[in-house]
């Protein structure tokens, strides 16, 4: 999919190094009508609903500037990330919606605003707004609500123009002199959700939610339990957005509208992923397709094509990941989208190095890099300085991995993004500790901590405990590594995230198994091998059939041990590992002879 809400964290198995993939979320915004919001791809414009080539470009200049600027008010910096197409995306969309708004109105500020804004002379429009607000304001109580929708102009055009905390003014004061206004209630809960006050949101949503009630109108409910099942999607509550995205779908079934279904089903099949459930994810990804094929949204498609690959890798099906990204990447490139395909050279990218080719994984990120950098794209300089950082760790160039680390902290440290600054820290830290240097790294580990703390990033604070398990378990302390082994896993459970819980159960029986309570260790290891059969992780699987082997062998129990380590080779052979399948061979063929020593079966995997 799209780099399009967040930049998202993807962890690996121990070793705590984390890299910015860039696009494993999708956050749909409600749309009204059959219209699909215009796309500008740095400069290619492609223009749907009546937006003018002048208003778009404009609104490319706020997005690009934005991205150069760091973020001065603090409720800002504490915003979650956005990539550039999101806010193009989002920014497209409010525009449509004031011009639409505009159109129902006869008096003469509306005709002037609409010529302003097709000039993208959006303080032209602003002056309007608010001299027709201050008139309105001075005239009789009855003009309240004609003072309101001048406040709702006002908010949109100061969104635009990414001043949130002003657009935000407007709006509490437009509800506040009718507080029938459903547009100013909707409005008020993205802008509220967009700088991370989520129970603001959930307020506003409400009341948003009791207005469609209240007049029977089914697209406002839907409009509102889409957007609440975003607000619990967020907040890691996935239950209730799941709740709230299957009301919304069954509303936007009833009413045929097209573009909702599409947004409340590629919204749960987010969802599913998250919890690891693949196959509804694929499920209502494909159902989503279907809907942006037949209405011809080569956008929403393209990011379909994106988030199928990256269920295909996470289930270990590099070749089909690589086929849907390849999809995505033929659609962004027809439209011109050049941020969109920077995004699919990074998730191509993450593919072959997740396949081990990493010639041919730095050659896609330096593809995606080459552009971000083209276009002043910040944010995603950071995520591909971070993936190349990680490709130099992983072939023991520690001097390199540790330049592009650096590079992608100065960029996010002057980005303001506290999230991009919490994962350098983590790969700095899983650096250091790969030289040796524990201290250091334990330090890098707690600031990173402590940044994704002062977040409430759960995910960072779960893969931070995980690292710092590991340090302590190399150095021997066992008792507390499992007790980071089991904070990690309390969070991955209460987040419903399966990947991560296997990986804590891994963590786990290896803890066990250093500690000699082999009964213990099965436990865990079986545990693990459950929920990545139920994932489809055929690495993973490999890995814990031979960690089952091992604890096995230690028992004595050599006839066990070998079945399972040759679980173990086959299952690395399939996925073209010759170097892990060599690995397990030579443990096979030392059961064979039955002279593998005890003190060889811990840390082989």
């Amino acid at each position: 999919m799209l780099k399009h809400s967040l930049i998202i964290l993807v962890f690996s198995l121990v070793s705590g190094s984390i890299h910015a993939a860039a696009a494993e979320k999708a956050i749909s915004q409600q749309t009204k009508g059959e219209c699909s919001p215009a796309i500008i791809a740095q400069g290619n414009v492609s223009v749907n609903c009546g937006v003018s080539k002048k208003a778009l470009a404009r609104l490319q200049q706020v997005v690009n500037r934005s991205s150069t600027n760091q973020i001065a008010k603090d409720a800002q910096q504490d915003n979650r990330l956005e990539t550039q197409e999101t806010k193009l995306e989002a920014l497209i969309k409010n525009l449509q919606e004031l011009k639409e708004s505009l159109t129902k109105r006869t008096d003469d500020v509306a005709k002037q605003a609409q010529v302003k804004l097709d000039d993208g002379d959006f303080e032209g429009a602003e002056a309007l707004f608010k001299k027709s607000y201050e008139q309105h304001k001075a005239s009789i109580a009855n003009q309240k609500k004609a003072q309101a929708i001048d406040a709702i102009a006002l908010a949109k055009i100061k969104d635009l123009q990414l001043d949130y905390l002003e657009a935000i003014s407007y709006l509490q004061q437009a509800v506040q002199l009718d507080p029938d206004n459903a547009d100013g209630w909707n409005s008020l809960g993205h802008l509220f959700r967009r700088i991370g006050e989520l129970d603001e949101a959930i307020a506003a949503y409400s009341k948003l939610l009791g207005l469609g009630k209240e007049h029977n109108d089914q697209e406002e409910i839907a409009m509102a339990y889409n957007n609440m099942g975003i607000v619990y999607q967020t907040r890691g509550d996935l239950e209730k957005a799941v709740e709230y995205y299957q009301k919304s779908l069954t509303l936007e079934e009833s009413l045929g509208r097209k573009v909702g279904m599409a947004n409340s089903l590629g919204n749960l099949a987010n969802v599913y992923r998250t919890r690891g459930d693949l196959e509804e994810a694929v499920e209502y990804y494909q159902k989503a397709l279907i809907l942006h094929e037949s209405l011809g949204h080569q956008v929403g498609m393209a990011r379909d094509y994106n988030n199928l690959g990256v269920i295909y890798k996470t289930r270990g099906d590099l070749d089909k990941a690589i086929e849907f990204y390849q999809k995505a990447l033929i659609l962004h490139e027809s439209l011109g989208d050049k941020e969109g395909i920077a995004v699919t050279n990074n998730n191509l990218g993450e593919a072959y190095r997740y396949r081990g080719e990493l010639d041919k994984a730095v050659e896609y990120y330096q593809k995606a890099l080459t552009l971000d950098e083209r276009q002043g794209n910040k944010e995603g300089m950071s995520a591909e300085y971070t993936n190349l950082g990680i490709i130099h760790n992983t072939r023991g160039d520690l001097e390199k991995a540790v330049k592009y680390y650096q590079k992608a902290l100065t960029i996010d440290e002057s980005l303001g993004h506290k999230e991009g600054v919490a994962i350098n820290y983590t790969n700095l830290g899983f650096v250091y500790k790969t030289r040796g240097d524990l201290g250091k790294a334990i330090e890098y580990y707690q600031k990173a901590l402590s940044s994704f703390e002062n977040l409430s990033h759960k995910v960072g604070m779960a893969q931070v405990y995980i690292n710092l398990g590991a340090i302590y378990q190399t150095s021997g302390d066992l008792d507390t590594a499992s007790e980071f082994y089991q904070k990690s896993l309390a969070l991955n459970e209460s987040l419903g995230n399966k990947e991560a819980v296997a990986n804590n159960y891994t963590n786990l029986g290896l803890v066990y198994q250093t500690n000699r309570n082999l009964e213990k260790a099965i436990e865990y290891y079986r545990k693990a091998l459950t929920l990545d059969e139920n994932l489809g992780r055929k690495n993973f699987m490999a890995s814990n059939y031979g960690n089952l082997g091992l604890v096995y062998a230690q028992q004595g129990n050599i006839a066990q041990a070998k079945l399972l380590v040759r679980k173990s080779i086959d299952l690395y052979s399939e996925l073209g590992e010759q170097v892990m399948a060599k690995k397990a061979q030579d443990l096979l063929d030392g059961l064979e002879k039955n002279s593998v020593h005890d003190k060889k079966l811990t840390g082989y995997w």
